[in-house]
């Protein structure tokens, strides 16, 4: 690296890493950039090039994106010192850092404080539009594009690239009936297409000849399955040991090996032939086993390289294959060419100890897609047989995903008693709280039967309102559901049709059947059916043209309220077509004075018109009609970008304007442009000078708006501003528009520090006001400011002053010294006004942090109180101060607001957490309240604390927070049930438990003598339980459920 590259990375002020977390087990910031980022440059540059971007990840300057952590979540999890884990750990704690992982791949407690937490979508439905149009001819592209509109299942998968690609690639071979397929019916064809294709690069072939592309098109799925036995078999395997072994998804060649040696001795004692030694070789040729180190072509060495399956949802489809495979056999002979590697009981006991794994839930799913008869039968009993989860809400999960996949092959006995088991706990949940107006968890999940929730529309009316909710949750619902809510749009009760549009507004996509019903609603006679259809239509911004020019037509009806729906649902387009828009002019131009009103409110939702229509409603700021200007000036106020020409009209206009609403409006559309030209700059300050105060304040507020003002212009506002003989409004509007400022020039700065020494109140404060917001001060405006705010007498000047004073986080030593000794004069207002100014600096000297110290140990509250975030400083004081003292003394909870620093800081972290479980025992109820928020910021919390916080789910005021607590501290919580009473058992179990557990991982179980659970960090167990305790914990579960009529479950 010349020296000219070394300067630009150092100078770099921004910079991301993107880590792929199947970083190949690194335990070494150093080892991880060499290997992964620089490892094709020579010695002295990667080593150069290495050294300096560790140094910025060190410094916090870099943002990291740890993609796919799920799959290294066990290292986190480690507690033994291992070096990878503890490099993984490291990673997390840099300053910048996203994360990407599956919705329920980690448990959030045991990651650092998460600032924000996202969903991503992955690709959009234009993303996929474009992808199709782009790999496929315009037919099939337009095919592909229909049935993915009319398949839920297939609307769930092409936002993952890798998934869209394999389905395009299997487009052919897919079913046309979109109604039976599953997600495992899915995989089975994408598997078996991609399988033909390996079968040609493989060459494989029969009695010696090798198969042509014709041939192997030909060969149906058990033909294709004979063919590729041996991979089909080793993948299989491979997929089920990786996700045995703690979720394994990279594979090195050693772990590829080893999968070989082990399934070749479970074949010879089959009497079966072994692999065949090249086939290692030939796996890494197929489309499923991918590596990100490098091709596979003749000659290279892929010794030491990882592996890993085309997509993790492949793993967990070969591995479902593997147990589908012992779930089919007797257990007593193989079956074919099976290998089995577990007994009937090792299978029974697999599934028993994981069917609540969430790392499963996809396994199982496919698991039950390709059983059928027998085999499907007994996989079901074996997941109703115990351990029977207590809470019951991932069981509920698990059966309806299998259902869902299995359904096809299911009697239909077999199908209503699922059925009725799911609405059972539908009901179940409905009755613990639909009282609280909250929302079927159980029911959104995409997992749960769509049919079951359009049954419950034609129940009673708290089912109807419930099932409705599930359904608006889900953002794609079959055709036939939205056939169904379209026609209850002409249902005579207003709640009916009003959720049947919500649940419309909801969906990502609506057939254009669909469509065009809802444009022919808008002119139904009864008004609600009109304004339900608006609401879902205005819900689409983008409709077809054939929809637009049908919403045209309606423009013409004779019914007023008709025009408006057509108007507002055209508005609603993010983009105007040239006919709409054409349309919606001509109307604009006519007499009826209804159609006009439409119109406009339909052009002012268009942020970007065209040039020619933005000329014209310029023009229009002249018209004599005042209504007219007024219908201009609103559409031009939403317009994103004005040309010069259009925004100098608007000024011009703006000078002879006579009604303040409209002054208002041209003003607003002035500020929306953010960055107006020199010459529109010159006109406003000119128009400072009209006579009129209106348009003068109107002139102020766009000078205002600017993202940076020009000398000329501050200069002209702080003139306005100490102008004592100004209209105060006019002054009042200078000083909004310099605190939109917060680097206004020097000149301006000076001005306005010389205003704080001013006779007259009002311009004092106004100057402070501006001050306070200014980004960075110069010494000599800071000295200004501290000698201002000695003097000062009005306690409202002083306080902005102090937090101007705040907002520069390294006054000068002057100032410091200054504030110091503040700390020690009589007047209370003054001591916390220096307080808040000293907590803000990001250093304090020696002297300071004394005073500070002393300052606290005298129990000042008014100091502790205008504390709002303490600095570590500041922390550190008081923790000093609090020594000697009772930890649960009130002035700690005020104090204490930045929890996780105190007990970093803390010698005794302990005694801080029992002094907030002691305050939970207050008899004031804010300091209850107080020590509720403070346990919920702790990132570790024992079991006595989580004991102590459940009783307050009984009190609706402190509910939502201690389920806060809860939601990050499941481990804690299981382990504390059973030292819980029946009572707390039952009310966690209706306050927290089951809700969480509908969409969540959370399940619970007995198995010998053990309260078992899994949660988003795995499983976990109690001590061993007498059998009186555990029926005491059955019987809480137990209580709940019969309430609600659900009987008979074995749990024991």
């Amino acid at each position: 690296m010349d020296e000219q590259g070394s300067a630009k990375l150092h100078s770099a002020k921004n910079w991301f890493m993107h880590i792929l977390m199947d970083y190949g087990r690194t335990n070494n910031l150093e080892d991880l950039l060499r290997q992964k980022y620089f490892s094709l440059h020579l010695d002295e540059k990667r080593a150069a090039l290495t050294s300096t971007l560790a140094a910025r990840v060190r410094n916090g300057k870099v943002l990291s994106v740890l993609d796919g952590l799920d799959e290294v979540v066990t290292d986190i999890q480690t507690d033994d010192g291992d070096p990878t884990g503890m490099f993984l750990k490291h990673l997390l704690q840099q300053t910048h850092v996203i994360i990407t992982s599956r919705p329920s791949g980690v448990d959030t407690s045991i990651l650092p404080k998460l600032d924000l937490e996202l969903e991503t979508i992955g690709f959009s439905q234009e993303n996929v539009r474009n992808y199709l149009a782009n790999v496929l001819k315009p037919e099939a592209a337009r095919g592909i594009q229909d049935f993915i509109q009319r398949t839920p299942l297939l609307q769930s998968l092409v936002n993952i690239p890798v998934q869209l690609d394999v389905i395009c690639y299997s487009w052919d071979s897919l079913p046309s009936n979109e109604h039976s397929l599953t997600m495992t019916g899915l995989y089975q064809t994408m598997v078996g297409k991609l399988w033909r294709k390996d079968g040609i690069r493989l060459q494989k072939s029969t009695d010696g000849e090798k198969l042509t592309l014709p041939q192997i098109s030909r060969l149906r799925p058990y033909q294709i399955g004979s063919l590729m036995a041996n991979e089909i078999e080793y993948l299989s395997y491979l997929a089920f040991v990786g996700m045995r072994e703690n979720h394994q998804i990279e594979f090195n060649e050693t772990a590829l090996l080893d999968a070989i040696e082990e399934l070749d001795q479970c074949r010879k004692k089959s009497n079966k032939c072994p692999l065949p030694f090249q086939l290692l070789d030939k796996l890494k040729q197929t489309s499923f086993l991918h590596t990100v180190d490098g091709g596979v072509d003749a000659g290279n060495n892929t010794s030491q390289c990882s592996w890993h399956f085309l997509h993790l949802t492949f793993q967990e489809y070969f591995a479902a294959t593997w147990l589908a495979q012992h779930l089919r056999s007797d257990h007593s002979n193989s079956i074919g060419c099976s290998t089995l590697t577990m007994t009937v009981g090792e299978t029974k006991a697999f599934i028993a100890k994981h069917k609540y794994n969430p790392r499963y839930e996809i396994i199982w799913w496919m698991v039950s897609g390709q059983l059928e008869g027998e085999a499907l039968g007994l996989f079901l009993d074996l997941l109703q047989e115990t351990p029977r989860d207590l809470i019951g809400g991932q069981h509920q999960r698990l059966l309806a995903g299998c259902l869902k996949e299995a359904r096809p092959k299911l009697n239909d006995e077999v199908t209503a008693e699922l059925e009725t088991e799911l609405m059972q706990w539908l009901h179940f949940e409905r009755m613990l709280y639909s009282d609280d107006g909250a929302e079927s968890i159980l029911g959104r999940q995409s997992v749960f039967p769509e049919e079951l929730l359009v049954r419950c529309l034609s129940q009673t009316k708290a089912a109807q309102k419930y099932a409705i909710k599930a359904l608006r949750d889900r953002s794609i619902v079959s055709e036939s559901t939205i056939v169904t809510l379209i026609g209850a749009l002409e249902d005579h009760d207003s709640y009916t049709r009003y959720s049947s549009v919500r649940v419309l507004c909801a969906q990502l996509v609506l057939p254009g059947s669909a469509i065009l019903l809802l444009v022919t609603a808008l002119q139904d006679k009864d008004s609600h059916v009109r304004r339900s259809a608006v609401i879902a239509l205005s819900a689409r911004s983008t409709l077809s043209e054939t929809s637009i020019l049908a919403l045209i037509s309606v423009l013409d009806n004779r019914d007023p309220d008709v025009r408006r729906s057509a108007a507002k649902v055209l508005g609603a387009q993010s983009t105007s077509s040239e006919s709409a828009a054409l349309a919606l002019i001509n109307t604009l131009r006519g007499q009826d004075e209804d159609a006009r009103s439409s119109a406009i409110q339909a052009l002012i939702s268009q942020s970007t018109l065209p040039n020619s229509v933005i000329s014209t409603l310029t023009y229009a700021l002249s018209d004599n009609n005042r209504h007219v200007r007024i219908s201009a000036a609103q559409v031009l106020r939403v317009q994103s970008t004005l040309s010069e020409s259009a925004t100098l009209a608007m000024i011009e206009a703006l000078k002879n304007e006579i009604y303040l609403d409209i002054m208002e409006l041209m003003s607003e559309a002035l500020c929306s442009q953010s960055a107006l030209p020199g010459s529109n700059i010159l006109a406003l300050i000119r128009v400072l000078k009209n006579r009129v105060p209106d348009v003068r304040i109107s002139a102020v507020k766009v000078l205002g708006a600017q993202s940076a003002l020009s000398e000329s212009a501050a200069l002209a506002l702080t003139d306005i501003l100490r102008d004592e003989d100004e209209d105060e409004y006019v002054r009042s509007s200078a000083t909004q528009a310099l605190i939109s400022q917060s680097t206004l020039p020097d000149s301006a700065i000076s001005t306005l520090t010389y205003a704080l020494s001013d006779n007259n109140r009002h311009v004092r404060i106004s100057a402070a006001q501006v001050l306070r917001v200014q980004s960075a001060l110069s010494e000599s405006a800071t000295l200004t400011m501290i000698e201002a705010w000695k003097n000062e007498i009005y306690r409202n000047i002083m306080e902005l002053l102090s937090k101007a004073l705040c907002s520069q986080s390294t006054l000068p030593d002057y100032a410091i010294s200054t504030l110091t000794y503040a700390l020690s004069v009589n007047n209370r207002r003054v001591r916390k006004s220096a307080a808040q100014v000293l907590n803000a600096q990001s250093t304090l000297s020696e002297f300071t942090i004394p005073t500070l110290t002393s300052s606290l140990r005298g129990k000042d509250e008014v100091v502790l109180s205008a504390q709002s975030i303490l600095s570590k400083p500041a922390t550190m004081a008081i923790i000093e101060a609090l020594k000697n003292e009772n930890p649960g003394d009130i002035r700690f909870l005020i104090a204490g607001k930045d929890l996780d620093t105190l007990v970093s800081l803390s010698t005794k972290p302990e005694s801080i957490v029992q002094a907030l479980v002691s305050a939970l025992y207050d008899s004031d109820w804010k300091i209850k309240s107080l020590a509720v928020q403070a346990l919920g910021e702790q990132s570790t919390l024992p079991e006595p604390a989580i004991r102590a916080l459940i009783p307050f789910l009984r009190h609706k005021a402190f509910r939502e927070s201690v389920i806060g607590v809860l939601d990050k501290h499941h481990i804690s919580m299981c382990m504390a049930i059973p030292k819980l009473s029946v009572v707390d058992i039952g009310m966690l179990y209706k306050s927290y438990l089951f809700r969480y557990s509908c969409g969540g991982p959370l399940a619970l179980y007995v198995q010998d003598d053990q309260l078992w659970f899994y949660t988003g960090r795995g499983p976990g167990h109690t001590d061993p339980l007498s059998s009186e305790k555990i029926k005491e914990i059955v019987s809480a579960f137990r209580g709940v459920q019969n309430d609600a009529g659900i009987h008979s479950i074995s749990y024991v």
